[in-house]
C-alpha cells in the first residue's frame, strides 16, 4: 500500500523482496510464524530520538557511568597504597564528577540516530514508526484490518492501523533504509502548522527519512541490475 507523495530508490522492489524474506526468516525463528502485520517501506527518524518515556533507563545508565569508575578508582586507591596519590578526591571528582558526565551529555546531544543508528537491514519498529507512506501487508492480516477499519467508521490509517497493532500485540517491521522518501507538503489531518513545525516548514514537509538521502545513484542502479538478473535470469 503506497501513497501518492512518495518517490522510491532504484532497485526498490528487489530490496522490498528481500527485506520481507528476511523479516519471514526472524518472525518464524522467534515465534514460530510468519504472520507479522506489516513491513515498513517508509519512516522518518525524527521519531526515534530519545524518547521521554525511557527516561528511568537513561538514568540508571549514565549513573552507572559515573559511580563504577568512581567506585573502582576508591577501592584501587583503598587496596594500593601507592595510588593515594595520583588518585586524588580533586582528581577522581574531575573525571568522573564533570568530565564523564560531560561526555554523557555529548552523547545525548549527538542524538540517537547518530550514536545508535538501526542497523541495514529488517529491523522491529513497533513504536515511533510514522507514516503510513508505504507498507507491504500480508493477505492473511488484510481481512482483518478491514473489518477494523470498518468498525471504527472514521480515522486515519496510520493512526487506526497503529491501533489495531497495539490492541493485538502484533509485530511490526521497518526496512533500514527506507525505500520510499516522502516529498508530499500538505497533510490531511488538517493544521499543518502547530506546534511541531519548524523552520517555517508544515509538519508534512518535516517527514523525511534522512539515510534515503545518501544513496548513491549509480550504485543503485547497479544494485537494481544484480538483483533483476538474480532473480529473473535475464539481464
Amino acid at each position: 500500500m503506497l501513497e501518492d507523495d512518495v518517490i522510491a530508490l532504484d532497485g526498490w522492489y528487489h530490496r522490498t523482496q528481500e527485506a520481507l524474506e528476511r523479516a519471514e526468516s526472524k518472525f518464524v525463528s522467534k515465534n514460530g510464524s510468519w504472520e507479522f502485520l506489516y513491513l515498513r517501506l517508509f519512516y522518518t527518524e525524527e521519531f526515534l530520538g530519545w524518547n521521554s518515556e525511557e527516561w528511568p533507563n537513561y538514568m540508571f545508565y549514565s549513573a552507572l557511568w559515573v559511580f563504577t569508575p568512581a567506585l573502582c578508582l576508591l577501592w584501587t586507591r583503598h587496596y594500593f597504597p601507592m595510588m593515594k596519590r595520583p588518585l586524588s578526591n580533586q582528581r577522581i571528582m574531575t573525571g568522573c564528577g564533570l568530565c564523564i558526565p560531560l561526555c554523557i551529555l555529548l552523547f545525548f546531544a549527538a542524538g540517537r540516530v547518530t550514536v545508535a543508528p538501526l542497523p541495514p537491514g529488517v529491523n522491529e519498529m513497533n513504536n515511533f514508526g510514522c507514516c503510513s507512506q508505504g507498507f507491504v501487508f500480508p493477505h492473511s492480516k488484510a481481512s482483518d484490518l478491514i473489518r477494523w477499519y470498518e468498525s471504527k467508521k472514521i480515522g486515519f490509517v496510520d493512526m487506526l492501523t497503529e491501533e489495531y497493532a497495539d490492541a493485538n500485540h502484533e509485530t511490526r517491521w521497518a526496512i533500514t533504509p527506507s525505500v520510499l522518501q516522502h516529498v508530499g507538503r500538505k497533510s490531511s489531518k488538517g493544521d499543518d502548522f502547530g506546534k511541531s513545525s519548524k523552520y517555517h516548514m508544515s509538519v508534512a514537509e518535516k517527514l523525511w527519512n534522512f539515510e534515503f538521502e545518501r544513496g548513491d545513484a549509480e550504485s543503485l542502479r547497479e544494485e537494481e541490475e544484480h538483483g533483476r538478473v538474480a532473480s529473473t535470469g535475464y539481464r
